[in-house]
């Protein structure tokens, strides 16, 4: 299984907030919410043979003999173009989001994904997830942003109620 974290930063916020119980549990909330908003973002970027992670753009093209296989017909109805890393969409289906205490994580539960996140002596590296110090790109990150955002906001409008 691979993951990215999405670690909880109390630096990242106003003295006033950071002091105030729950907004981990708010933060995480608006995360799950935004979900859908994640996952489709990131399944744009990988349908159309591209990272989501900052700094890496499309991912290398297939070999030249699985390109002749998926030619020939094998593997059928996947095509060559874009490398979109579907076959059977069992790997696909498998992304999901997971939280901790402090953090959320955003995970691949099946094995094929670590190959294509490190790459093999036999397959290049197709990041999927960014690694520990490594970013989303901004068309993922605006929807993470957009949760942190509404649990600040409603953890300053629940302050002000009480």
């Amino acid at each position: 299984m691979i993951k990215a974290k999405i670690k909880f930063k109390k630096k990242d916020l106003t003295t006033i907030i950071v002091n105030r119980t729950g907004l981990k549990r708010l933060f995480i909330t608006e995360i799950n919410k935004n979900w859908i908003n994640i996952k489709s973002a990131l399944m744009r970027l990988y349908n159309s043979g591209q990272s989501a992670v900052m700094g890496f753009k499309k991912w290398q093209k297939y070999s030249k003999s699985y390109r002749s296989a998926l030619d020939k017909g094998y593997y059928s109805p996947k095509n060559a173009r874009p490398v979109n890393l579907q076959l059977t969409g069992d790997m696909m289906k498998s992304l999901s989001i997971g939280s901790g205490s402090d953090n959320v994580i955003i995970y691949f539960d099946d094995d094929k994904a670590e190959y294509h996140q490190e790459g093999t002596d036999k397959m290049p590296q197709r990041q999927l997830l960014p690694k520990t110090g490594e970013d989303f790109k901004p068309s993922v990150f605006k929807y993470i942003k957009q949760a942190a955002g509404k649990a600040v906001a409603d953890l300053i409008r629940r302050n002000l109620k009480g």
